[in-house]
């Protein structure tokens, strides 16, 4: 099997949003059924979570690799300080 390049994270805070988006579409078609009064407030505020759901979701999909690429690099950085270390004690004692 495929392993997605999405994380565990990821693919559940994109699952809850579709859900959180549908269902405040689904409650403004049923006050606007019913004639409600605050149909259009909801209409409103279920458009501006439209755009606002996706843009939060790609910031912390944004922070979440940047948060990835530190630790893969401080990881790399560790691994690789004995052999600095090797070299600069290899270029020191060169340099006597």
């Amino acid at each position: 099997m495929k392993k997605s390049k999405y994380s565990k994270v990821q693919r559940i805070l994109a699952l809850i949003a579709i859900i959180v988006l549908v269902l405040m579409y689904v409650i403004t078609l049923f006050f606007a059924i019913f004639d409600n009064s605050e149909t259009m407030t909801m209409l409103k505020g279920s458009l501006a979570c439209t755009i606002f759901f996706p843009v939060m979701i790609w910031v912390i999909n944004m922070f979440m690799g940047i948060n990835r690429h530190q630790r893969e690099r401080d990881q790399w950085m560790e691994e690789n300080s004995d052999r600095d270390s090797d070299i600069q004690r290899v270029i020191g004692q060169k340099s006597c």
